[in-house]
């Protein structure tokens, strides 16, 4: 059986009224978090926050301004405004495993027991992308040529055997599989444990969130073509914290990393070359357990383990240049804002 991660929630902790605000710091200098602000690449605004139920929120995904939230435990599918307004809840057929954009409004969705892709078109049909029998579909996503990657997995643990197939896929429209990812890497030439999300990242690099036991994952820095580059290590820790635990992975525009670190109660920022640059967002902000994470231009969803929703909007830091002027970077461009 397909099973989200669950996890334990104390309900007390952290709760908050939703406002709009900016996350600051007060800085005295003697906590890598405070002083990760000063070499900050972006500022983060809280658009919204909301409770939406009270379990786990395994999956959700932006569509034209709203979001498609799915709940643990439901058959239904609900889309929610950024306030947390109920547009309207439907049951496409199947018990949603994954959802992921695919462009153009159309909406990527993973059937774990049928073990069928789905997507939802912009005029609302359900229809069969891909069959994955004999093997279940896990994350998905859309890629920059316009085909999809699909974690394909034979079981739902994470005791693997000999005959065991835990492969990654890249798929075209017509359900044909056009390229597949196995590796041999590991000591028993296995390269995923579970593979649980994927993306693809603007530098045609595949991220694939990778659960290596019920309690802890790795985030897997995938070539083009297969081969594994890197492990993302995520924010160095200090002694006695919990270890780096991605749940869900996404990218913007200008190939900076966003990971959710489903022990650590954060988001992070990592660059290009994955190291750490920021936290979007952490557990002293009210954010506990995040577990499905999606954005669509500069806004981010966050969806956690105890049913809080977390709408956030992502902006450009402006530098001061040596004339004293304001200035925003980013990989096109470069515009002073006073000339």
């Amino acid at each position: 059986m397909a099973r989200p991660i669950l996890v334990k929630t104390n309900k007390s902790r952290g709760s908050r009224k939703a406002r709009t605000q900016r996350f600051e710091r007060a800085v005295d200098g003697s906590s890598p978090e405070e002083e990760e602000d000063e070499h900050s690449v972006y500022v983060v605004s809280k658009v919204s926050a909301f409770r939406h139920g009270s379990g786990t929120i395994p999956t959700l995904c932006p569509a034209s301004g709203n979001c498609w939230v799915h709940k643990f435990g439901s058959i239904y599918n609900e889309l929610l405004t950024p306030e947390g307004d109920l547009i309207r809840s439907s049951y496409f057929g199947f018990l949603v495993n994954h959802m992921a954009s695919a462009g153009n409004g159309e909406i990527l969705m993973s059937d774990y027991y049928e073990m069928n892709v789905k997507m939802l078109t912009k005029s609302g049909e359900i229809i069969d992308v891909a069959d994955t029998r004999p093997l279940h579909p896990f994350g998905l996503c859309a890629t920059l040529d316009d085909n999809f990657l699909v974690c394909l997995v034979d079981g739902d643990d994470c005791i693997l055997s000999e005959n065991s197939v835990r492969t990654l896929a890249r798929i075209n429209r017509q359900g044909e599989t056009i390229q597949a990812f196995r590796g041999s890497t590991s000591w028993d030439g296995r390269l995923f444990t579970k593979p649980y999300r994927v993306c693809e990242n603007r530098n045609l690099d595949i991220l694939v969130v990778d659960w290596t036991s019920d309690r802890t994952s790795r985030l897997l820095v995938l070539s083009e073509t297969g081969q594994l580059k890197l492990i993302c290590k995520g924010r160095p820790r200090k002694f006695g914290e919990m270890p780096f635990n991605p749940s869900d992975v996404c990218c913007n525009s200008e190939s900076y990393v966003l990971v959710s670190d489903l022990s650590g109660h954060t988001v992070q920022l990592l660059s290009p070359d994955y190291q750490f640059v920021q936290n979007i967002i952490a557990a002293k902000d009210g954010i506990e357990y995040p577990l499905a994470l999606a954005m669509t231009h500069d806004v981010i969803w966050l969806g956690s383990g105890n049913g809080k929703v977390t709408v956030l909007r992502l902006t450009k830091k402006k530098r001061p240049e040596a004339n004293g002027h304001l200035d925003v970077e980013s990989r096109k461009s470069r515009l002073c804002i006073i000339c």
